[in-house]
């Protein structure tokens, strides 16, 4: 990473974590993720990711979509695939999923965020044992969205307390199976922080978006918890000063158990309309590392930022760091407040960085 008075130049980043969606939305979301040299794309579609053959035809309409508009032998990004963790996974349909590409296994329990209906509660998960068993030993990773609902009597669990009360799940999958990569998601919490930070094994990491590093839950909702600013409503939902302290530290540290995960969730505006709008925010590629980059420049960490969104996750999961390289311009901008139809995050806001075109 080059710092320069006028310009950055930067290793190209990878996206852990995404929700390109399906059509429409894919059709106008991936372009613009070429900026990034490989991208998780999450499998919570209706229905779920959960075969071979569902992996080989997501993969397809991604990259289908990715090319869309591009200069003939401009390089696209390399989607980074996954399949859910579902009533129907076998350690035999695992394998399946793996041998068509498939390289982490996600857990969203039933019910906690969007497109989740098929998958499992915590309390469920010692059932599904011998399918980590499968993973371990296949070398994929196990992917996790640290929150869980409810009580095991059904009785509701307040939003800003579902990721610490999840973690004491996911620490025995740890223990029982050392040898499994672990990601934690999106983590929002200074108790989810400090379990990845203190956990001795190295096979240990975490996802952080720029949405927690600069939002409070009274961005979202009233004391009374009631939703009122829709297009800032995502889950997990954000968190109190000291989490988004927590959160923003992390990420500029240069830790390497943590790097970038967007967590981009594009949702049409009518969908982000009402006391009932949908869960997730919609982060524009280069608009999202522009704002990070403003997030580094105030904790004084610019030269940490190629490490979280360029290094760590490549490391983690075993793979070459990108060859590439994009172009940062110290150059105010307004994040436009719409692309498409889609609410963009921070849209309206000046930034004081812009990601030059490749």
């Amino acid at each position: 990473m080059e710092i320069f008075e006028d310009k950055i130049f930067m290793r190209q980043p990878d996206d852990g974590h995404n929700h390109t969606r399906w059509y429409p939305i894919v059709s106008l979301v991936a372009p613009t993720l070429n900026i990034y040299g490989r991208v998780v794309c999450q499998g919570n579609l209706t229905p779920p990711v959960e075969s071979g053959a569902q992996v080989d035809k997501f993969r397809t309409v991604i990259t289908q979509a990715a090319a869309t508009d591009q200069k003939p032998g401009a390089k696209i990004f390399t989607p980074v695939m996954v399949v859910m963790l579902t009533r129907n996974t076998t350690p035999a349909s695992l394998r399946d999923a793996f041998a068509h590409g498939a390289v982490i296994l996600k857990f969203m329990e039933s019910g906690i965020s969007t497109n989740s209906a098929n998958g499992i509660s915590f309390y469920e998960l010692p059932q599904f044992y011998p399918v980590y068993q499968e993973a371990e030993k296949l070398g994929m990773v196990a992917s996790f969205h640290p929150e869980i609902g409810r009580e095991k009597n059904g009785d509701e669990i307040r939003p800003l307390d579902r990721e610490v009360r999840s973690l004491p799940f996911i620490a025995e999958l740890i223990k029982k199976f050392p040898k499994l990569k672990v990601i934690l998601e999106h983590l929002s919490t200074a108790e989810g922080i400090r379990f990845v930070e203190r956990h001795p094994s190295p096979n240990v990491a975490a996802s952080l978006t720029e949405k927690h590093a600069l939002m409070l839950y009274s961005d979202v909702c009233n004391r009374q918890g009631r939703i009122i600013k829709p297009w800032n409503y995502c889950k997990p939902i954000f968190k109190l000063k000291h989490d988004r302290y927590a959160v923003r530290r992390a990420m500029t540290s240069g830790h390497p158990k943590f790097f970038w995960g967007s967590d981009s969730a594009p949702w049409p505006a009518e969908r982000k309309q009402g006391n009932d709008p949908a869960a997730g925010i919609y982060s524009h590629a280069s608009e999202t590392i522009a704002i990070l980059a403003q997030i580094f420049k105030w904790e004084y960490s610019l030269s940490n930022q190629e490490k979280f969104t360029s290094e760590n996750w490549a490391k983690f999961m075993g793979y070459p760091l990108n060859q590439g390289y994009i172009t940062i311009s110290r150059r105010i901008h307004t994040i436009p407040k719409m692309f498409g139809n889609l609410p963009v995050f921070m849209g309206g806001e000046n930034v004081e960085f812009t990601v030059e075109a490749a």
